[in-house]
């Protein structure tokens, strides 16, 4: 797949990041239980969007993970994949079926799901240091630190902090990559 157009998933990367701040917005209103039902469609319509460009995004690190033979990093990107489409039908069901909130123990697992995958994610990144050097490194480092926050829960807040600077990360890891 040498051919690959790795601007695509790098631009995917850039709509993933600014869509953070409307979900952000959204999930701030839907948590007060203000959602009406034209910003839920919004909401829907929000969650969607940025799903399909974040799938994009993570589609450009499958194409790496085979372009460098690494199972880690395919595997990492196939389960971060499939995670994404899971947690976004799940916030989807949240805004329908808020009793779905009603015990703790549904939110804290997807946390630590979260905080595993994207710490395997993170890991499999090393994989990529021949290639993109420091920038593959700092990927990785940041990435299991931001992983290991979800994981633990209460230090989650950490991991929403570190989330834009990651993900950052990851654009330029991929804008590298478009560059070659």
């Amino acid at each position: 797949m040498k051919n690959f157009d790795f601007r695509i998933p790098y631009q995917a990367g850039i709509l993933t990041l600014i869509s953070f701040l409307p979900l952000f917005g959204f999930e701030i209103v839907r948590s007060g239980k203000n959602l009406t039902t034209s910003l839920a469609g919004l909401y829907v319509f929000t969650i969607i969007a940025s799903t399909l460009v974040t799938l994009v995004f993570i589609y450009g690190f499958y194409v790496l993970g085979k372009e460098e033979k690494s199972e880690p990093l395919l595997l990492s990107s196939s389960i971060s994949m499939i995670f994404s489409v899971l947690s976004s039908s799940y916030t989807i069901a949240l805004i329908y079926i808020p009793s779905l909130e009603s015990s703790p123990v549904l939110p804290i697992a997807v946390l630590i799901v979260a905080g595993a995958i994207e710490f395997f994610f993170s890991y499999s990144l090393f994989g990529l240091q021949d290639r993109f050097g420091k920038t593959a490194k700092n990927n990785a480092i940041w990435g299991i630190i931001l992983g290991i926050s979800y994981m633990t829960f209460f230090l989650a807040f950490i991991g929403l902090i570190l989330l834009v600077p990651v993900y950052w990360m990851r654009v330029k890891l991929l804008k590298q990559a478009s560059e070659e």
